[in-house]
């Protein structure tokens, strides 16, 4: 059974979703749940892209132990940035991921997203 039709049963959301509209909303569903959803799916490869701290990351590496996760993020100071506009605090949030995901299958990729997207590419 493809995904799709697994999270259509699982939900019980129509069977014509249309897979290029807007996402489908589920009800009660968030972050935490789409971890072990992951997890049921028996998903082997993620990746996290803009891990800040690593929280969210970590919730994905405990929901589902035996993923490899990329957990990619510059932890650079860029044009534009608005969120942190400090390097120093950047590169305390990197300290702070790489210490919290270390005991996991994660790797971290270090990388603008745009430029990590190429480790990714077979």
């Amino acid at each position: 059974m493809d995904t799709l039709t697994y999270l259509s049963n699982k939900f019980n959301l129509p069977s014509s979703i249309d897979v290029d509209l807007k996402p489908t909303i589920i009800p009660n569903f968030g972050r935490h749940e789409l971890a072990e959803l992951f997890a049921e799916l028996k998903f082997k490869y993620g990746a996290e892209i803009g891990v800040e701290q690593g929280a969210y990351s970590e919730i994905l590496c405990k929901a589902n132990p035996d993923m490899k996760l990329f957990a990619v993020d510059a932890w650079t100071v860029y044009r534009g940035y608005k969120d942190h506009t400090r390097q120093e605090k950047l590169d305390a949030f990197y300290k702070i991921a790489r210490k919290r995901l270390a005991a996991y299958k994660c790797e971290i990729v270090k990388k603008f997203s745009l430029e990590a997207v190429n480790n990714f590419i077979y």
